[in-house]
C-alpha cells in the first residue's frame, strides 16, 4: 500500500533530466515473487478440481468445493485489514496453504453427503443436514487446533515477528471465515448445482425423445 503511494506520487513529479528511480529491498523481491505464487495458486485451483472431478465423476460436484475458497480468501484479507498487516510473501505462502485446508472440510461434508444419499436413501436436504451435523465436530476439531496452534505466532512479539504474524494472520482469519461460511453456503450450493444438474438430465432427456419422435414420424411418412 505505501509502495503504491510513493510511486504513485512520484509519478506525478517531473524529474529532471537524467534522474530516475526504482524500488529495491523487499518491494522488488514481492514484485518478482507475486508472479510465480500467483501460478501457483492458479495450479493448486485447478489440481483440486481435477482430482475431485475424478474422484466424484462429476464436472459439477467439484464446483461446490471451488466456491469455499473465495470465503476463506475473504477472512485472509479482513484479518490483514484488520491488523493492519500488509500482504507479504509469506502472507501469500498461507493462501496457498489455505485452500487444502479449507476445502478439506468442503469434501468431508460433499463425501457424507453422497454416501448418505446412497446407503440411507436420504433426499438431498435430509442428508445435507445430516452431514452437517455427523461432520460438525471433526470440522471444528480442525479449525480450532489450527487456529490455536497458530495464535503465538500472530502475536508481535520477539524477533522476526513481521515475518511470521502475516501467515498466521491469513491462516487463522481464512479457517474462521473459511469454516463458518463452508457451514451455511455449501449445502446451498451444492444443492443447487444438483438440481441445475438434474434439470440439464432432464433437457438432454426430452430432446432424446422429441428426437426419436420426430425420426419416427418421418419413417412413418
Amino acid at each position: 500500500m505505501v509502495a503504491q503511494e510513493t510511486k504513485a506520487a512520484l509519478n506525478k513529479l517531473s524529474m529532471p533530466a537524467g534522474f530516475s528511480y526504482k524500488f529495491n529491498g523487499a518491494i522488488q523481491q514481492k514484485a518478482r515473487a507475486f508472479g510465480p505464487l500467483t501460478s501457483a495458486l492458479k495450479l493448486s485451483i485447478l489440481l483440486i478440481y481435477m482430482l475431485l472431478a475424478a474422484l466424484y465423476e462429476s464436472f459439477l460436484d467439484p464446483l461446490a468445493v471451488i466456491v469455499t475458497l473465495p470465503l476463506a480468501l475473504t477472512g485472509s484479507l479482513l484479518g490483514l485489514l484488520t491488523t493492519g498487516v500488509p500482504l507479504s510473501l509469506y502472507a501469500f505462502i498461507a493462501i496457498i496453504m489455505l485452500t487444502g485446508l479449507v476445502a478439506k472440510n468442503a469434501i468431508l461434508l460433499i463425501d457424507y453427503t453422497k454416501r448418505a444419499m446412497r446407503g440411507r436413501d436420504m433426499t438431498m436436504t435430509e442428508a445435507l443436514v445430516e452431514a452437517g451435523r455427523t461432520r460438525l465436530r471433526p470440522i471444528l476439531m480442525t479449525t480450532g487446533t489450527i487456529t490455536l496452534a497458530m495464535l503465538p505466532l500472530a502475536m508481535p512479539v520477539g524477533p522476526g515477528a513481521s515475518e511470521r504474524m502475516p501467515m498466521a494472520i491469513v491462516l487463522i482469519g481464512g479457517m474462521l471465515s473459511g469454516t463458518l461460511l463452508t457451514l451455511i453456503v455449501l449445502p446451498v450450493v451444492y444443492l443447487k448445482l444438483v438440481q441445475a444438474k438434474s434439470a440439464l438430465a432432464r433437457l438432454h432427456v426430452f430432446q432424446l425423445w422429441r428426437y426419436n419422435y420426430r425420426q419416427k414420424g418421418q419413417d412413418a411418412r
